[in-house]
């Protein structure tokens, strides 16, 4: 197994996750810019996500309101550290 090397906590060696989240899950340590997504990208992911929540809804695959099948709602609410009051912090491990 190949195991990428590429995104990894250049503090502690963690493997990044989340590559919203500013500091390392793992140590707290200050990711640097070439391992996060860009604003640009985040929008995208945000939009390919909502296009995706909607094309299940028309065809009847959401299994609760308001949250798709992963169990998250809205696209902001897999965010670092959010909670799930809209903060964006809180609950997590990215504070």
């Amino acid at each position: 197994m190949n195991i990428d090397n590429r995104y990894r906590c250049p503090a502690c060696g963690f493997r990044i996750f989340n590559r919203r989240c500013a500091q390392c899950e793992r140590c707290g340590a200050a990711l640097p810019p070439e391992l996060l997504l860009t604003a640009g990208q985040i929008a995208a992911l945000d939009a390919e996500h909502a296009r995706n929540r909607e094309a299940r809804a028309r065809a009847g695959l959401f299994g609760r309101a308001g949250a798709d099948s992963t169990g998250f709602g809205e696209a902001g609410d897999t965010a670092c550290g959010s909670d799930g009051d809209g903060d964006g912090g809180g609950g997590g491990g990215c504070d």
